[in-house]
């Protein structure tokens, strides 16, 4: 009856379709437009936090090239190591249209998936990851995030898809779900993600705890 999705998935992955902007607003608009009339399926307000890509350095590295932001980063891209997955590798919209927009590419790339791209990061075998902004490693690790100042990434905001015939079956379903709109942001995913993936806490009760403390339950 219902599951959460994240906006930038929408478009691409049920629809077939090139996200053309990445002004979260705009997205949000297509993306809830498309689910009710393709499938009558009702997107909420986000849940509030972006679990999109962003680039992660560690901090000394980060302050020896001063690198802030995404610009900054791509200006001395050509002297960094890359580890990214191949996902990231090959999709036509993340490092291939970001070496073409900047017009300069990394010294070196590696495919690296999930952990161990992180662990690379940390052994000094790579200089730069890309990551989501979720991770739980990022805090645990204590890296920088760069600045996507240009708005290079698309938003991948987390909303509640719900099926119509269920909100006109349980309408008092509405404000209940509208009680975690804007709840949490990037820092509050990474560190209940911690509680789970680096605590090995059950997601169930990591989630009646952050419920409890919100006064939700």
């Amino acid at each position: 009856d219902m599951y959460v999705e994240y906006t930038g998935s929408i478009l691409p992955n049920y629809l077939h379709q090139k996200i053309e902007t990445t002004d979260p607003q705009e997205v949000y608009d297509q993306a809830s437009k498309a689910m009710k009339d393709n499938y009558n399926l009702q997107l909420s307000q986000p849940l509030g936090f972006n679990n999109t890509y962003v680039m992660a350095m560690k901090p000394d590295v980060a302050e020896k090239y001063n690198i802030h932001t995404l610009s900054e980063l791509m200006k001395v891209s050509d002297q960094l190591r890359l580890g990214c997955t191949v996902n990231f590798a090959q999709r036509e919209d993340c490092l291939p249209l970001m070496e073409k927009t900047f017009g300069t590419s990394f010294q070196s790339v590696n495919g690296l998936e999930g952990a161990i791209r992180y662990n690379a990061l940390a052994s000094n075998e790579v200089d730069v990851i890309d990551a989501f902004s979720t991770d739980a490693l990022i805090e645990k690790q204590g890296l920088t995030l760069i600045e996507d100042d240009i708005h290079f990434f698309p938003p991948y905001y987390a909303a509640n898809v719900v099926r119509q015939e269920t909100l006109d079956k349980f309408p008092e379903l509405e404000p209940v779900l509208a009680k975690m709109e804007g709840l949490f942001d990037e820092q509050t995913m990474r560190s209940l993600n911690s509680k789970v993936d680096i605590d090995g806490i059950d997601a169930k009760d990591v989630a009646h705890e952050f419920l409890v403390e919100k006064g939700l339950i």
